[in-house]
């Protein structure tokens, strides 16, 4: 049988949602949501220990393991004018139990540095992508890495 043991990537990207219902922030409502801001959110010591975070809180659902589903949850949520992470929601799901896992993961999330724009804290939009894979899957992408990487020399 194989030894599969789970391997979390969290892949964090702030990204930009044009279709979503955001603004760019002269709107006759501050209460919406902005998809582009001045400053940006930030988790509190930054990216890297929001990577930490994901890594050490994230546990790979162990019948999604057994099952090998494996794939990259995008969760969509709210960083609000307090900086509490509201309306949480996967915007690219995998798995029922990849997707639970993910929304658990950031409803839990510590308050944020809030966004702001033209100086005035704003509600705005994030996006994580959270990739779920199994260390020998791992082990395998990181040989072809390494031997496509070699052929480019």
């Amino acid at each position: 049988m194989k030894n599969l043991f789970p391997l979390l990537f969290a892949m964090l990207v702030a990204t930009e949602t044009f279709a979503q219902a955001g603004n760019s922030g002269n709107s006759e409502s501050d209460s919406q949501p902005h998809a582009i801001v001045s400053q940006m959110p930030e988790y509190p010591g930054g990216m890297d220990a929001l990577r930490n975070y994901m890594i050490t809180e994230v546990q790979y659902p162990p019948e999604a393991r057994d099952k090998n589903i494996q794939g990259t949850v995008i969760v969509r949520f709210v960083i609000d004018t307090t900086g509490l992470v509201t309306d949480v929601s996967v915007v690219t799901p995998v798995h029922p139990l990849l997707d639970d896992e993910a929304i658990r993961v950031c409803k839990s999330m510590p308050r944020w540095t809030p966004g702001e724009n033209e100086g005035k804290r704003v509600k705005v939009y994030y996006h994580i992508p959270i990739t779920f894979v199994t260390e020998e899957d791992n082990v395998k992408a990181k040989r072809n890495n390494k031997n496509k990487s070699k052929k480019k020399r």
